[in-house]
């Protein structure tokens, strides 16, 4: 018995999930998981990352929100709330489109089931905390759980970026694994 298995999907896997997808889709660019993903998931988190703190340095300035203290109990339990909210992040992107991804969905729903969470989770909290003077510890832990929720869904927010510069307005959206196609929408998969 293995004590440790993989689960990465194999090539013939890959192919019955590419099955599915029609003939005429595209496939988007960084949407591959070989080769440049890793570089554009560092991008992203690099600019979600930015823009957080451009957030804080503001908020700083102004004075508005009251300095978070990083290293306290509420910081460290803030950012373990949001590395742990994955089913509530599926949960909320599944809520913006009523199906499930591997269905085909027209371009606008795709960009609401990608942003949806981010938005939620990260950056709604982010603008609370920036506008609304918040106590020393409750302050503290809505900054990390929103700053970390807004990083955690970087590669969400990539793939809406993706999705509105590169698919035109009619397309349908579609994905297998961690691949994202697109193809017109007065297409269907029956006329292969």
């Amino acid at each position: 018995m293995r004590l440790f298995t993989s689960n990465r999907t194999s090539v013939s896997d890959r192919g019955n999930r590419d099955a599915l997808i029609p003939a005429n889709a595209v496939l988007l660019n960084d949407s591959d998981p070989e080769g440049k993903e890793q570089w554009a998931a560092c991008r992203s988190f690099i600019t979600v990352l930015a823009i957080v703190a451009d957030i804080y340095l503001v908020a700083m300035l102004v004075g508005v929100a009251a300095i978070p203290d990083l290293t306290s109990m509420p910081a460290l339990a803030g950012i373990v709330m949001a590395f742990s909210m994955g089913p509530v992040r599926k949960l909320i992107a599944s809520l913006a489109v009523h199906g499930g991804v591997t269905r085909p969905m027209t371009r606008a729903r795709y960009i609401a089931f990608c942003t949806a969470p981010s938005l939620v989770m990260g950056w709604l909290p982010l603008a609370v905390w920036a506008v609304a003077p918040l106590a020393d510890d409750l302050g503290t832990y809505l900054f990390a759980f929103a700053a970390a929720s807004a990083v955690n869904g970087a590669l969400e927010l990539k793939n809406a970026w993706n999705t509105m510069m590169q698919a035109p307005r009619n397309a349908m959206m579609q994905t297998a694994g961690a691949r994202t196609y697109w193809y017109a929408a007065d297409q269907s998969r029956d006329e292969r």
